[in-house]
C-alpha cells in the first residue's frame, strides 16, 4: 500500500486487483487500486485503475528526485484513466511542495483538488509504497 501522510494530506492507495486483457490490445496490464484521501473536514474514496508502467515511471522518477533533490525536479503520477493525478516538485532545501486532483466517478463526476507540502524524508517511504503496489498479487487469480 502507498500511504502519503503529511499534516494537511493523507493518501491510502491499496491493490485490490490485477487485470489483464486479450492479446493485442492497446493497454495490456492494469492494477486497481483503492483510493483514500484526507484533508482537514473533507474525505473521499474511490476506485481507479492505473497501469504497472504508470507506476514504475513515477518510483523511478522519486528515487531521481531522493537522490538528487534539485530545486525545480519533479515527479507525477497520472494515468490514462481520469480519477487521480498527483504531481510533486523540489524546492530549495529538500522542500517538496505537491498538487493532486481525484475524481472517485471520472469522467463526470465531482472532483477535488489540493495543494500539500512535506519535505524528503517522505521519498523512502513512497518508494516503499509504489514497489509493494508493483509486487500485488492477488490471491484469488480469477483476473
Amino acid at each position: 500500500m502507498l500511504s502519503i501522510d503529511t499534516a494537511d494530506f493523507q493518501l491510502q492507495m491499496r491493490p485490490v486487483a490485477t487485470q489483464r486483457e486479450e492479446p493485442g490490445g492497446p493497454y495490456l496490464e492494469w492494477l486497481d487500486v483503492w483510493i483514500k484521501i484526507e484533508v482537514p473536514g473533507i474525505q473521499a474514496e474511490g476506485a481507479w485503475s492505473v497501469m504497472p508502467g504508470e507506476l514504475r515511471g513515477f518510483l523511478q522518477q522519486i528515487q531521481s528526485m531522493h537522490a538528487q533533490l534539485r530545486p525545480g525536479q519533479h515527479a507525477e503520477l497520472a494515468g490514462v484513466e481520469a480519477g487521480f493525478n498527483l504531481r510533486v516538485e523540489v524546492l530549495d532545501r529538500g522542500a517538496i511542495i505537491g498538487d493532486w486532483r481525484f475524481q472517485p466517478s471520472p469522467p463526470d463526476g465531482a472532483c477535488i483538488t489540493g495543494h500539500c507540502g512535506l519535505d524528503q524524508s517522505h521519498l523512502p517511504g513512497w518508494m516503499q509504497g509504489i514497489e509493494s503496489l508493483l509486487a500485488y498479487i492477488p490471491s484469488n487469480k480469477s483476473a
